[in-house]
């Protein structure tokens, strides 16, 4: 996995460039858009985009903003290839769900990148309706691929439930209340021993015996 994280690094970058060339993407969009008479939709599909630049790009800084943001795709599959080549699992979610994102015909017009990624508010609400869903894809999907080389091999986490041959190997724990009652009565034993022994003659002198007059024989009078 750390190939990957090396190359999940690299395409951050490219996207951190990407993102301060936003507003020429769009309008790269638009123009191409304008040219395939399409511009009443939103734009649905990464395969929409390698249509545009191939055939209704009208210049050449189009071309470019575009390709440039294909490349950041293809570098995208790429660790998604390796990521499933490595893993041990390659059905878990996070992995589906990778593989549903980049493929070039998945509708991703609805996607919205939360927060932290400002780069979906300062789009205009015209904007952010037709091009809303290609500016975010870029982020969300990164997130889904970190996500996925965070994993080990892509390992699904295991379940909290044991299974019934696991159970057999486990010792049945005492319950809780048992477990404190045993606690107390070790204390309160400790207590006792440690509590310094009074003398027997000493403990029947209580307060009924501390509240009677001293005995004195009959006739008997004090000076």
């Amino acid at each position: 996995m750390n190939e990957v994280k090396k190359r999940l690094a690299a395409i951050q970058k490219k996207h951190k460039r990407f993102k301060q060339q936003q507003f020429i993407f769009t309008s790269a969009l638009e123009r191409s858009q304008e040219q395939a008479h399409g511009r009443a939709e939103p734009v649905k599909t990464v395969s929409q985009i390698q249509r545009y630049m191939t055939h209704y790009c009208s210049n050449g800084t189009d071309r470019s903003i575009l390709f440039f943001f294909l490349e950041i795709v293809s570098d995208l599959n790429n660790v998604l290839k390796l990521i499933n080549a490595s893993c041990r699992y390659p059905s878990n979610d996070t992995l589906i769900t990778c593989k549903m994102l980049v493929h070039p015909d998945s509708d991703i017009s609805k996607l919205r990148a939360q927060h932290p990624h400002n780069e979906i508010l300062r789009l205009t609400c015209e904007t952010k309706r037709h091009y809303g869903g290609i500016i975010s894809f870029i982020p969300l999907a990164l997130e889904l691929l970190g996500s996925a080389a965070a994993t080990p091999d892509g390992t699904p986490a295991p379940s909290p439930v044991p299974t019934p041959a696991r159970e057999e190997r486990l010792t049945p724990p005492r319950s809780a209340c048992s477990h404190a009652g045993s606690q107390k009565a070790e204390g309160d034993r400790r207590v006792r021993s440690a509590q310094p022994q009074r003398d027997p003659k000493i403990a029947r002198t209580g307060a009924w015996h501390a509240g009677k007059p001293v005995w004195r024989p009959p006739g008997f009078r004090q000076k």
